[in-house]
């Protein structure tokens, strides 16, 4: 169904649309619990936040994905989803000053050697 779409519209607007739709079904609970109250006492710090989310987060990566998967085989793009956890860690450790134990870095190669083979797998 994924690469139908992509090849009918695009991975530009598959993501606009994919957005649009999600919106659409969150809307009616934004409303129902009056969502709107809550804006006034977001932060700017918050506010940075929601905006990264949805922009960086979700519709540039899901603009990627579906680019991804516009040129790509499913399974081996879906092996990226693994790395995912990692370069969440990798962010911690940066902006956060987080601590890494050795079982962290363990599973992590564990992660990156399970793609490196996915992807040199013969289909």
């Amino acid at each position: 169904m994924g690469h139908a779409t992509l090849k009918r519209l695009g991975p530009t607007r598959a993501t606009a649309g994919s957005m649009l739709f999600g919106w659409l079904m969150l809307a009616p609970f934004f409303c129902y619990n009056r969502g709107w109250r809550e804006l006034p006492h977001l932060s700017l710090a918050g506010a940075g936040a929601v905006l990264f989310l949805g922009i960086c987060c979700s519709a540039l990566g899901y603009l990627f994905w579906y680019g991804a998967l516009e040129r790509v085989e499913v399974s081996r793009v879906a092996a990226f989803l693994y790395v995912e956890p990692l370069v969440t860690l990798l962010a911690a450790v940066i902006l956060l000053n987080e601590k890494v134990s050795l079982m962290t870095v363990v599973g992590g190669l564990l992660v990156l050697l399970s793609v490196f083979i996915m992807q040199r797998a013969r289909a």
